[in-house]
This record gives structure tokens, C-alpha cells and sequence, in this order.
């Protein structure tokens, strides 16, 4: 009697022990008892609900970019009369503005743009092989309902499994190829990838109306001031007498090549990888634009357009000073600035001292960091090295 106490009372401490850790956590369901048993069953229900319930689908539309659609895109630059657009244009911004907006069309009309259906519990190595197989499988599944042959299911679930199989290899094998690449970026993107860390950034919540002027006021405080004449004066006084700068095609060219397509475009439109992949047939036009800008002194209104996106430092930003202004600007402006630094930086006088880090080929603040730790680190092995 007492060996039959202690086999029940044993279980059921154990129970309720297990029944009050999930009592938060789970919605508690009565159903019938099994069979015969004279207990009632209690089923658990978690309380979450699963990512594909608490996040809606994303669908965004992307180009797609093959062999095909690029020669075209190509063919279609090389053959455009850049000259109409000149003769046709008052000045050099106007130029500019017409020659992008055409370089707009023309990727739109050119390059199919698709619909891309992403799911929030979607797994990184579902790939066009894998959907294929899902869509075959369900097919299958529901034809072996109406005629009661299963055989072409169990093929097809077969398949299913030699497919994500398949995709799970070419997946790892990519990450893999991050970490063996030797390049870091690539590297922490594999790391990301393999952890499945994703930084959210603080997004912006109850933003009233005036926020926008105020930050404009904020970010431009600096430039209250007007030195426009200022400027001016000294552009005058170090132009007299001086050849103005000229870029050649070729440098244009390698410049252009050199784009990377990952980054977004700017407030004109033209993607970055129009610019890396079409650099030949764009390279006679930018090289025209760019030179008469530098003769001119000025530049296109386009190329000084950016969206300003602020970024909330924290949390819950307080005060104005709480965001951060991120700059979109152009490509083409950057890939301008990058030759007009290059002929800057070839000008300068070789008999710079050693410790000057700013302005020079192949020098950068990690440099300068490594130098000053260099000498603190051999003044401390010194005898008697105080700081």
C-alpha cells in the first residue's frame, strides 16, 4: 500500500511542478480523457504566435538584370545622339538633368523589372529550385487525392528532399566562400549570415509635422553664414593664370567600372549598376560633362541634390541633436569627386612631413593611429618611460 502511495503522489508533485512554469506561458485546453484513463487531459497552447502570423508578407520590385537585357541596355547607349540633347539644352544643367533622365528611361524601358515576394519565416537557402519542388509536390499531393494514386506524391516528396538538400550545400558552400575569400567585408557577412544577427536600427515614431523644417534649420545652422563672395574672391585670386583641370575618357572610364553596385542610388536615379556595366558607352559623355564643369566653375544642380535621412541615435531621441543626418547623394558626384581628388593629390609638393596623413597616396587615419601607438608603446619599454 504504501509502495502504490508513493508511485502516485511522485508523478503528481512532478505535474504540478512542470504545470506551474508553463501556466504562463501557455493557454490551457481541457479535452476527454484517453481511452479508459480516469484523468482528464490538459492541452498546452503557446501564448506566441508564430512569425508568418505576426508579420505580413514584404513584395518589392527589383530589376532583373541577365546577359540579354545588359548587351541591350549597352547596344542602346552606344547609339544615342548625346549631340541633339547638347544643341537642345541651355547650359550645363540642363544638359546634365536631360542626359540622366534619358539614361533613366532607357534602364527602365530596357531592363524587366519583377515582383519579389518575400516571406518573414523564410529561410536564406530557399532558392527558384526549391519553390519549384514545394509548388510540384502540393500538385502531386492533390491529384493523388482524386485518383488515389500516391506514387507521383512520393516522388515528388523524394525529390523534395534531394532539392532542399542540394540548395542547403550551394548555401554553405557560398558562406564558406565569404570566409575564404580574404576579404573582411565579405567575411563579417558570412559571420552575420551564419549567427542570423541583424542590427535594427531605431526607427522614427509619432513624428509630427514640423520635425522636417526643424531639422533643416538644425543641420544647416553652420552655413548660416553667407560666404559665397569669400569663395569666390579666392577661386579668382588662385585661378589667374593657372590651366584648369581636364579629366581624360579613360580615367572617366576606370572610374566608372569601379562603382559599387550594391550601394542605392542617388536623388537622380541612375543605379549604380548602369554605371559599372554600361562605363564604356557612358564614359564620352561624363567626360564632357565633367570637363565643362571644371572650365566653367560650377556644378550640375542634379549633382548637388541628397535626400537627408535622419537617423535616431537611440532609443527614444529626446532633442534634435538626438539624430543623425545620412547623406544620399549621387554616384556620378562621387565618382566626380574621386577624379578631382586624384588630380588635387598629384599636385601636391612631394616634401610633405613624414607625419602628415591627410592628402597623401596611401595613407589614412589607421596610419596615424599606428604610429602614435608605435611611439607610446617604445617610449613605455624605455627605462624609466612615464607617460
Amino acid at each position: 500500500m504504501n509502495t502504490i502511495y508513493n508511485f502516485i503522489i511522485l508523478p503528481l508533485i512532478f505535474v504540478h511542478k512542470h504545470v506551474r512554469i508553463f501556466v504562463h506561458k501557455h493557454l490551457r485546453k481541457s479535452l476527454p480523457a484517453f481511452g479508459k484513463s480516469d484523468h482528464a487531459a490538459i492541452f498546452l497552447l503557446p501564448k506566441y504566435r508564430q512569425i508568418s502570423q505576426r508579420e505580413t508578407p514584404v513584395t518589392k520590385e527589383v530589376k532583373r538584370w541577365t546577359d540579354q537585357s545588359e548587351a541591350r541596355l549597352q547596344d542602346a547607349l552606344s547609339n544615342v545622339d548625346w549631340e541633339m540633347f547638347l544643341t537642345t539644352s541651355a547650359d550645363i544643367n540642363e544638359f546634365t538633368e536631360v542626359a540622366l533622365s534619358y539614361m533613366n528611361l532607357l534602364t527602365d524601358t530596357i531592363i524587366p523589372t519583377v515582383k519579389i515576394k518575400s516571406f518573414p519565416n523564410q529561410k536564406p537557402w530557399v532558392d527558384k529550385d526549391v519553390r519549384m519542388a514545394l509548388k510540384t509536390r502540393t500538385t502531386t499531393y492533390n491529384a493523388g487525392l482524386t485518383s488515389g494514386d500516391i506514387s507521383d506524391y512520393k516522388a515528388a516528396s523524394y525529390s523534395l528532399r534531394r532539392t532542399i538538400k542540394d540548395a542547403k550545400r550551394r548555401y554553405r558552400d557560398r558562406v564558406e566562400a565569404d570566409f575564404m575569400a580574404g576579404d573582411p567585408a565579405r567575411a563579417w557577412k558570412g559571420l552575420r549570415t551564419i549567427t542570423g544577427f541583424e542590427r535594427k536600427s531605431p526607427s522614427l515614431t509619432a513624428v509630427s509635422k514640423s520635425l522636417p523644417s526643424e531639422l533643416n534649420a538644425f543641420y544647416a545652422r553652420f552655413d548660416a553664414q553667407d560666404t559665397v563672395d569669400l569663395v569666390q574672391a579666392a577661386v579668382n585670386c588662385d585661378a589667374s593664370g593657372d590651366t584648369p583641370f581636364c579629366v581624360t575618357e579613360i580615367d572617366v572610364r576606370n572610374v566608372l567600372s569601379k562603382v559599387n553596385c550594391k550601394r542605392a542610388s542617388g536623388p537622380d536615379g541612375v543605379s549604380t549598376r548602369v554605371l559599372k556595366s554600361c562605363a564604356v558607352q557612358l564614359a564620352p559623355v561624363f567626360t564632357y560633362i565633367f570637363n565643362t564643369s571644371l572650365a566653367q566653375e560650377t556644378v550640375p544642380t542634379c549633382f548637388k541634390q541628397s535626400i537627408i535621412v535622419p537617423v535616431p541615435k537611440n532609443k527614444s531621441p529626446s532633442c534634435l541633436n538626438d539624430y543623425r543626418p545620412v547623406a544620399l547623394t549621387s554616384t556620378v558626384m562621387k565618382c566626380f569627386e574621386r577624379l578631382v581628388k586624384n588630380m588635387i593629390c598629384s599636385t601636391l609638393p612631394s616634401s610633405f612631413d613624414p607625419f602628415q596623413f591627410a592628402y597623401r597616396t596611401n595613407r589614412s587615419r589607421e596610419d596615424a593611429i599606428t604610429n602614435l601607438l608605435h611611439s607610446t608603446l617604445t617610449h613605455l619599454r624605455k627605462e624609466r618611460g612615464i607617460m
